[in-house]
């Protein structure tokens, strides 16, 4: 199972609450992603010089401000949202 199919299994309904309470697990689902392809306006967004050095630096992307972007986008996700 996914990390999210395992939290709801455990009994956690709302995950941008529970990824609040618990930052290590959010951290987890992080290192989990697999990007597949990296555009060029991602490069430039975070100055990366290639996509290697992007991939290479994916976890510095993620700061006190972005975390909860990435908590919520876990969460619709996980809910069957799309964009």
């Amino acid at each position: 199972l996914g990390l999210t199919q395992r939290l709801r299994a455990q009994g956690v309904g709302d995950l941008v609450q529970y990824f609040e309470a618990h930052p290590e697990v959010l951290k987890e689902a992080i290192a989990s992603v697999r990007v597949r392809r990296v555009n060029a306006a991602a490069l430039r967004m975070v100055k990366a010089s290639s996509p290697e050095a992007l991939l290479a630096g994916l976890g510095s992307i993620f700061d006190t401000e972005t975390l909860p972007l990435f908590a919520r986008e876990i969460a619709a996700m996980a809910a069957g949202e799309t964009y």
